[in-house]
């Protein structure tokens, strides 16, 4: 297994972001098959922007490293801006993960995926 990086453990180490938010608009959720690790990424919305973040994991290091890391991708950014985010994005702000950790995160892309969902249905409304 290939170490950390030191991004991937500040991320792990102090999390930005923990914690769920009081009334969040919208939660959005990513799993294995209703397996853990489980991510929940907590979001506000100003109009279309994301204009606060917080997240769960029930996960190892690396799960939490990936759901810090996207909150801080996403916070502030407009709902089109999140729908380009991947893996790599992830990856890229973790300095890299060990190949047999990149499924921590692809869970927290779920989770920003199931939340842009749930934007999406209820602006339509």
């Amino acid at each position: 297994m290939q170490p950390y990086s030191a991004a991937m453990l500040s991320h792990f180490q102090s999390p930005r972001n923990s914690g769920a938010l009081p009334d969040p608009d919208i939660i959005g959720r990513g799993d294995l098959d209703g397996r853990p690790p489980r991510t929940e990424i907590y979001a506000k919305f100003d109009g279309n922007v994301i204009h606060q973040t917080g997240f769960t994991t029930f996960g190892c290091g690396a799960s939490i490293a990936s759901a810090s890391a996207l909150t801080q991708l996403i916070s502030g950014q407009p709902i089109d801006f999140c729908r380009r985010i991947e893996v790599r994005d992830i990856l890229t702000a973790l300095d890299g993960l060990p190949t047999e950790k990149e499924f921590c995160a692809a869970i927290a892309i779920a989770a920003l995926q199931d939340l842009i969902r749930q934007w999406y249905v209820r602006s339509r409304t």
